[in-house]
């Protein structure tokens, strides 16, 4: 009889956190010589519901890698999980592999949310504005609920730290052109305790120059929280609340050798350390300026 399946990837990832289009693979285990899979059974499971959302039946197929999904449209930005179990030469049947898990990511269409910015236009050789740092922070209250799970979305031009609820979550980038803009997906959950949410980024806009096209300052984001009743709260860079500060510690508009990188200063009196805490005093910050709602070139 095979063991249970492992090493179970999606999109060769182990867990990843925006997939549009899954494929799954995984190892079979036997411990009998010259045994092969004749055989396998995945099932889709949406981590909200608990519900099935894809069964695959018993295919009849070696086959181990690569293996679309091929059960109804997924929601966006919603996590899931699947499992395998195989069959040998002798219609053996193993076990349920242990759980692998995935989230969906947001198809271009859905994302519901602007591009926001401090303002600050041609951050390009044209306008000669050149690694361009700002902060820009939202909050909102959620739902006096039990959280399941916390998703975020987040893209800028041209990268960005995160931070959520005074805590630093990690850095995205996207560095191409206006119109196939990069975006990163963030399991938040961990961060997010009790019903306020602050989310909060420094964002830098580089400049044009090594395959990076000249944009203008732009940041968007969609958090997506789950309720343990099957209820979620949306709450993205369209909400009023976002605000952007200039007041940064990081400056430096000078190329080392006139053709490395940015010779960069930081001045820690202006760093603004707990920015995307829920109680930081941000009258002295100004209302984001919104760029448009996506999709839209995020250098417009």
């Amino acid at each position: 009889v095979p063991d249970a399946p492992s090493c179970l990837l999606t999109n060769e990832l182990e867990n990843p956190l925006n997939i549009e289009e899954p494929s799954f693979r995984w190892v079979v285990n036997d411990k009998d010589d010259n045994e092969i899979q004749t055989a396998y059974e995945i099932i889709v499971t949406d981590e909200i519901s608990g519900n099935t959302v894809w069964d695959s039946g018993k295919v009849e197929s070696s086959e181990q890698s690569n293996i679309k999904y091929e059960g109804n449209d997924l929601q966006g930005g919603h996590p899931y999980s699947w499992q395998v179990k195989t069959w040998d030469a002798e219609d053996a049947e193993s076990v349920y592999s242990e759980k692998s898990y995935f989230s969906t990511g947001i198809l271009n269409n859905d994302w519901n949310a602007k591009w926001i910015s401090d303002g600050t236009k041609g951050a390009s050789a044209k306008e000669g504005k050149y690694n361009h740092f700002w902060y820009v922070r939202g909050s909102t209250q959620l739902e006096n609920k039990e959280i399941k799970k916390v998703l975020g979305y987040f893209s800028a031009a041209h990268d960005y730290d995160l931070y959520v609820n005074g805590e630093e979550i990690g850095r995205g980038q996207s560095f191409d052109y206006a119109s196939e803009m990069r975006y990163q997906g963030w399991d938040i959950t961990k961060n997010v305790s009790g019903n306020s949410l602050t989310i909060g980024a420094l964002v830098r806009t580089y400049g044009p120059g090594q395959g990076r096209a000249a944009l203008n300052a732009g940041f968007i984001g969609k958090v997506i929280v789950y309720y343990t009743d099957g209820t979620s709260t949306v709450f993205s860079t369209n909400s009023s609340s976002w605000k952007t500060s200039g007041n940064v510690p990081f400056s430096g508009t000078s190329i080392r050798n006139s053709e490395g990188d940015f010779i960069e200063k930081y001045d820690a009196q202006n760093a603004q350390e707990d920015f995307s805490k829920a109680d930081y005093d941000v009258k002295s910050w100004s209302e984001a300026v919104t760029l448009g709602s996506h999709p839209m070139e995020a250098g417009s």
